[in-house]
């Protein structure tokens, strides 16, 4: 395990209180386009994975001033990656870095100088009546669950609830392959229950090892995924080895591709 201490030093309280952020907090020089801010507690970053930190410092920033979080120099130097962040004019809560390390494990003691806030004068013309408050990292809007998985070197299933309402039975649950590459939702004709209706396909589906008898849902179908998210589609049912979650169920789950360096 591996101590940072070098980015430690002296810097002003900016615990909550009844005044603006940066009235309290000093530059370190006259030139500095910054003030520091620190830990506010020890924090072990046990993997290379981004690590939600608080920091010593509370909003809001004072006259109407937003701010960049960014990295200090000397942290980035001894291993600490400080992400941009942006701090709202209006946001009222703590201010948490996201740091990361390429070799972890690391300890960061508490009052370490890991991060500087860059103030500036916001130019937005149009706004939503509303103020941040104490949320941050992107909670203005609705709340909001995504699903996530992480990718291994086993084909990407999940289990899911499909259901048909009015229909016996109401609902089955079936195990099937997360694929982009599919436009639509293809399910095995021995899975489907013989009392939910069909109908024959107006087209052929590619991609399927040869040609086969499809069909389509003649009602609703909703795909109900291990996290609660729904989406209402039309499956498509021919005789495959394989179920297949296509995109139309995959972007109505809001599932969208991305790395975690």
């Amino acid at each position: 395990m591996r101590v940072r201490r070098g980015a430690v030093g002296p810097v002003s309280s900016s615990c909550p209180t009844n005044g603006d952020l940066l009235s309290r907090l000093a530059a370190s020089t006259r030139g500095s386009a910054g003030v520091d801010v620190c830990t506010a507690e020890s924090v072990v970053i046990d993997s290379d994975k981004i690590h939600k930190v608080p920091l010593d410092a509370f909003g809001p920033l004072g006259d109407g001033m937003s701010a960049f979080l960014m990295g200090r120099s000397s942290a980035t130097i001894q291993g600490i990656i400080v992400h941009l962040g942006l701090t709202d004019a209006d946001f009222s809560g703590q201010i948490h870095a996201m740091v990361s390390t390429p070799t972890p494990p690391l300890t960061i003691p508490k009052g370490t100088r890991i991060a500087q806030l860059v103030p500036f004068k916001s130019s937005v013309s149009r706004t939503e009546d509303r103020s941040r408050g104490d949320g941050g990292f992107g909670s203005t809007g609705p709340p909001q669950v995504h699903w996530t998985a992480v990718l291994t070197k086993d084909r990407p299933e999940t289990l899911c609830t499909v259901s048909m309402v009015g229909a016996t039975p109401s609902e089955i649950h079936l195990r099937g392959l997360l694929d982009t590459g599919a436009d639509v939702s293809i399910l095995s004709l021995a899975a489907w229950p013989p009392q939910w209706p069909l109908t024959l396909a107006k087209m052929s589906i590619s991609g399927l090892g040869g040609t086969k008898q499809c069909y389509v849902s003649r009602n609703p179908v909703a795909i109900t995924n291990p996290e609660g998210q729904t989406a209402i589609i039309w499956p498509h049912v021919t005789e495959i080895a394989q179920n297949l979650w296509g995109r139309d169920v995959l972007a109505a789950w809001g599932v969208r591709l991305g790395t975690d360096f």
